[in-house]
Parts: C-alpha cells; structure tokens; sequence
C-alpha cells in the first residue's frame, strides 16, 4: 500500500514505467504474441486483383505497414527491439562508468581533476555529441561494416561523446556533500579518502546514477537515431538473393536503426506513414525513459530532499 501511495503521488513515474514495460515487455516475449518471422518477404502482391508494389501501407494483413521488402513492420520493430535496446543499455551502461570513475578522481586532492573535468564538459556544450560521433564514426567507415562489427565502435564512440555530462552531474554532487556535517565529521575523525568515498558518500550518490542512467538510456537511443538517418547503424546491410532471377537486394536485419534510415530513403513523402511509424517506435521509448528520470528526480527529491 505504501508503494502505491507513493506512485499515485508521482504520475509520470508511473506512467514512465508502463510505456518500459510495454516496450521491454514486446521485446523480451515476442515470440507468444504471434507475430510472423520478420524476415518473411513478399515483394509483389496481389491485392483485390491489382498487383502492389512494396512498401504496403497499414491494412488487415500488415496491421502497421511493410518495409520494401514487404516484411511485417509490427514484427521488425518488435524484434528489432531485442537488438537496439541492449545496444542502448550498452552505451548507457559505459558512460555511467566513465562517468563514476571520473567524478570519483575529481575528488582527489588537488583541483587538477576537478578542473580538467571542467573544461571537457565546456567543450562538449559547445560541440554537439551527435555530430562528433558522426564525424568519428564516418571517418572509420563504421556505417559500412557488413560483418557486425561496427557494433563496438559505435558503442565506444557514443560512450565516449556523452560520458562528460554524466561524470560532471556526480562530481557536482559529491562536492555539495563534502560540505556537509557529516562529511567532516568524518574528515576530521582522520577517515581515508576511500572509506570517505565509499561509506559516506557512494549510498548518497545513488539518486544521482539512477536518475543519470534512466537519463542516458534516452540519450543513448536519440543518439542511435540520429545516426541511423545519416547511414551509421549498428549493423551494416547484408546482400541477399530474393528474386527468382538471382538479383541481390540489401536486407537490412531487424533493428529500430536500419529500420529508420530505409524510411528515409524510401520515399519518405509518398510513404510518410511508414517513416511515422518507425519514428514513434523511438519517440515513445525515448519518452519512457524521460517520464521515469523525471518520476526518479522528483521521487528522490521528496524522500532524500536532494
């Protein structure tokens, strides 16, 4: 009953978590929703005695449309959350690290840390992460890898981009703690700088990640976005033949960044249905996120008074 007070009392908490679950839910049990195979494809079909072309827009037999392949939309976004979620998690997940480590060493004596740490979150205001990792990521040609293996490097570039904002949210906080009475009384006790770090200040940072990580979830997942419409995804296209006469076609594994960047580049006016689609698919799962950082600041600030 007390959790549920609580979650009447913070409504974009609440509805935060139902949009994750949904998404995270479709994901994880796609295969009891039956859904057909998303690399099932069908060209030309043959529709109230008129042949159509693909991509079909939204209708009985395709509920959300198809790709230009003809292949289930529903399915491919559905399934193609299993990859691009755990990729966002990924870079998420990295940055939160880089960001604990540094905002740790701008503790250190000295304000040599501190001051570094400055400095690199003034230039990440003025140059945008996006564009950096899209100049970084062009420029090794991580767009054009057919094998899987750009899934790494664009992990480690948009670490590496977005990490800055992290490390300087948890030194910001921490520097706020060391002013406070129960730090120095510590301090002045002779506590060590690591027992300072990791009995006195780490469980009072806690609010801090959460909120930080949820954050970055978002991030992460606008991030992959914005590369998808310029050609840099997760995993490159693969030539397959599909036609009885042996032409190869790209085809493109489920994944929500190839997925955007054929709607793109497949007439997104006269299709704008299917680039609607696909864009809500990140415009909600970027919204959850969002709703629950927010639900966790607010949740945070009532309880701890942070």
């Amino acid at each position: 009953m007390r959790v549920l007070h609580c979650l009447g009392k913070n409504p974009q908490l609440v509805m935060g978590l139902l949009i994750l679950i949904a998404v995270i839910g479709c994901a994880v049990f796609a295969e009891g929703l039956s859904l057909p195979d998303p690399n099932d494809h069908n060209r030309l079909w043959k529709r109230e005695g008129i042949y159509e072309w693909a991509p079909y827009p939204p209708c009985d037999r395709y509920p959300w449309g198809s790709d230009f392949l003809g292949r289930d939309l529903r399915s491919r976004i559905i399934y193609g959350g299993r990859v691009t979620l755990p990729v966002v998690a990924s870079i998420a997940l990295l940055r939160l690290l880089m960001g604990i480590v540094a905002g740790a060493a701008a503790l250190l004596p000295g304000q040599r840390a501190l001051s570094a740490l400055k400095r690199l979150s003034f230039l990440e205001g003025s140059l945008p992460p996006f564009l950096l990792a899209l100049v970084i990521l062009y420029s090794s040609r991580a767009s054009f890898m057919e094998d899987g293996g750009s899934f790494i490097w664009i992990v480690l570039v948009s670490a590496l981009v977005g990490w800055v904002r992290v490390a300087s949210a948890i030194a910001h906080r921490a520097d706020r703690l060391m002013s406070s009475p129960f730090i120095e009384a510590a301090i002045s006790l002779g506590c060590s700088r690591w027992r300072l770090l990791r009995v006195h200040l780490l469980p009072h940072l806690i609010p801090v990640v959460l909120v930080g990580l949820v954050t970055e979830l978002g991030r992460s997942l606008l991030l992959l976005g914005q590369l998808s419409v310029f050609g840099v995804m997760v995993y490159g296209q693969q030539l397959i033949r599909v036609s009885s006469i042996g032409t190869p076609v790209p085809f493109y594994p489920p994944e929500w960044g190839t997925l955007l960047y054929t709607a793109t580049y497949s007439s997104p006016i006269s299709n704008s249905w299917y680039m609607l689609i696909i864009g809500s698919a990140f415009a909600v799962t970027i919204l959850g996120f969002l709703l629950t950082s927010q639900g966790l600041q607010r949740h945070f600030e009532l309880k701890w008074r942070i």
